[in-house]
C-alpha cells in the first residue's frame, strides 16, 4: 500500500513542478518520522522521491527532530543528501530549541554541513510553548518547554538556540 501512495504522491507533485520551474520556486518535501507520515521517513527515501519526480526544482527538507527518530547516522544521512537538501530544520528530540544535550551531535552536524558546502537556509523549528489546546493536541505536546511563555520569553529561547547553533557550527 505504501508503494502505491508514494507513486500517487510523485505523480501529483510532477503536475505542479512545471509551474515551480517556470517561477523559479524550489519545492522542498519534508522528510517526516513514521509516526507522522509514511511517504518519506529517511533521507534515502527523500532522495529517491526527488529522483522519481525528476525536476531540478525539487529537494528535501531534513529535520533533526525526525532524523533523531529515523536515521541511524544523522551526519551520514545529511552527507548522502547533499545534492538534494533545500532546507534544514534544527530542533531537539523533544522539539525544543537547540541547546546542549547528549542526543544530537551538533558539532558533527555543523562539520558535515561545511564538508558538503551547504549554504541554504537553516531554520530553528522549535515548538516550545502553546496558548491553546488545539495546537498542543495536534503536536502531541502536553507541556510547555520553557518557563516563560510570553512572546519575549519565547523569542529569547529562539535567539539562544540560534546563538548555540552558530557556536556549534563555528559560524560566530
Amino acid at each position: 500500500m505504501k508503494h502505491e501512495h508514494v507513486q500517487r504522491c510523485i505523480e501529483e507533485i510532477r503536475k505542479v513542478m512545471p509551474l515551480a520551474e517556470d517561477l523559479g520556486v524550489m519545492v522542498n518535501m519534508e522528510v517526516l518520522n513514521r509516526f507522522e507520515n509514511y511517504i518519506m521517513n529517511t533521507a534515502a527515501e527523500g532522495i529517491e522521491f526527488c529522483k522519481a519526480v525528476g525536476s531540478k526544482n525539487i529537494g528535501v527538507l531534513l529535520d533533526t527532530f525526525h532524523m533523531a527518530i529515523e536515521e541511524d547516522d544523522i551526519a551520514g544521512a545529511i552527507r548522502s543528501a547533499k545534492n538534494y537538501i533545500g532546507k534544514l530544520h534544527c530542533t531537539e528530540p523533544n522539539r525544543g530549541a537547540p541547546h546542549h544535550n547528549k542526543r544530537i551531535n551538533w558539532p558533527e552536524i555543523g562539520q558535515t554541513l561545511k564538508d558538503i558546502g551547504f549554504n541554504k537556509p537553516i531554520i530553528v523549528e522549535a515548538v516550545i510553548a502553546f496558548d491553546d489546546f488545539f495546537t498542543s493536541h495536534n503536536m502531541r505536546m502536553w507541556r510547555n518547554l520553557v518557563p516563560d511563555t510570553s512572546i519575549e520569553g519565547r523569542v529569547a529561547v529562539l535567539k539562544n538556540g540560534i546563538a548555540f547553533l552558530k557556536k556549534q557550527f563555528n559560524d560566530e
